[in-house]
This record gives C-alpha cells, structure tokens and sequence, in this order.
C-alpha cells in the first residue's frame, strides 16, 4: 500500500530504526487511522530534521499533537503521553551529564593535564546516546533507559578521571610551593653567609691598617 511504501523507502537507509517502529503496537495503531508510520511524525516531502526537541508533551513537540488529555487525537492515550516524557527526560539527564563530564574535561586540559583517555571514552556517551535516540522508535521507556544507562556509567567514570587528574594538579602546587621554601631558606642563608664574610674581611683590612712601603 501507500502507506506501506513510505515506511519501506525510509527503511531502506535506517533499517534498524524501522525494524523497531514494526514491532511496535504503534505501527498497527498508526495502520488502523490510516497513518504513514514514519511520514506521521518526520515529514514526507519536507522532512523535519531529528531533534530531541520533538520528543515529549512540551509545547511543539510531536507527542503533544495526539497524546494531549484535552484534545486526544487517534485515540492516543495519556500512558503514551508519560512515555514521552519519561524518554525525553532520560535523553536531557544523559545530555546534561555529558556536558558536565565535557567541562571537567576541558578543566583539565587547560590545566595541562593528560585527559586523553577520558576525552577517548566519553565518545562512548555520545553512541549511547545515539542508541538511546534510536530506541525512542520502539516507544518503551526500557530499552531508552538500558542506553540511558550505559552512557551514564561512562560520564561518570570520565567525570572521576578528569577529577583525579584535577586533583593530581592540586598537589603538584602544593608539592611546588612547600618545596620552595627549604630553597628559599637556603638561599637566603647563603646570601647571610656571604655578607658575613664580606663584613669580616672588610674589619680585617681596618685592623691590619694602611699598608707601609
């Protein structure tokens, strides 16, 4: 059918996110009112670009057009409506942890720290991420959350690493300073002894007096 051939070109590029939308009890629902499953939320002509933006119940987002409590639309219902608030809430926590791990980071290398390896694994996050975005299209909290979670165990191992090596900054000032003060005092006896011995040939050539032919 018509509606079939949409979702058939769409999947050819992303298969998995197809395989997903098939198995869901959505791809009847949208089939029974006559919905192209993915035309429906992205647009067929002019496809609406991915944003995590259009997931949830705020104003504007594609949820919101038929899981609304005051004016439902093909018989959505308000459990699909915390669905989407609950994925789109998991997606900005990981989103807002990344971020935090991002600024550690950066603190670090400013500092001249070696982050290499946590900037390396935070690219992790970002396929969770990815994962996470994918497994929206199976419209279940869980496999949203089973990303979710894999992206934060990495943010936050990155987070201990940059903070580790902020620390080990920390103590090589203190290391630093505590170790120029012994310096300093040497130095600055050294500088006495010297004078001292300035001062005592000088009284030494007063005492001995004018030199006499």
């Amino acid at each position: 059918t018509g509606l079939d051939s949409v979702a058939n070109s769409c999947g050819t590029c992303h298969g998995k996110i197809a395989k997903l939308f098939t198995e869901t009890r959505m791809k009847h629902k949208f089939g029974e009112a006559g919905l192209p499953g993915c035309a429906t939320c992205h647009g067929a002509h002019k496809t609406t670009h991915p944003s995590d933006a259009l997931l949830g119940m705020e104003d504007g987002t594609l949820c919101a057009r038929c899981h609304n409590a005051k004016n439902p639309q093909y018989g959505a219902t308000t459990a699909g409506a915390e669905v989407a608030r609950t994925m789109r809430s998991h997606l900005d926590r990981l989103k807002q942890e990344m971020d935090g791990a991002e600024q550690k980071v950066r603190e670090a290398e400013r500092k001249g720290m070696e982050v290499r390896g946590p900037r390396f694994d935070l690219r992790q996050a970002f396929d969770a991420l990815t994962n996470a975005r994918t497994a929206v299209h199976s419209f279940k909290p869980g496999p949203v959350e089973e990303a979710i979670d894999e992206g934060l165990s990495v943010t936050a191992n990155v987070k201990g690493l940059a903070e580790l090596a902020l620390r080990e900054y920390t103590y090589r000032r203190i290391w630093l300073a505590a170790s120029l003060v012994p310096i300093l005092l040497v130095v600055c006896l050294l500088l006495a002894y010297i004078r001292s011995l300035k001062a005592r040939g000088l009284n030494a050539g007063a005492e001995a007096g004018p030199l006499r032919d």
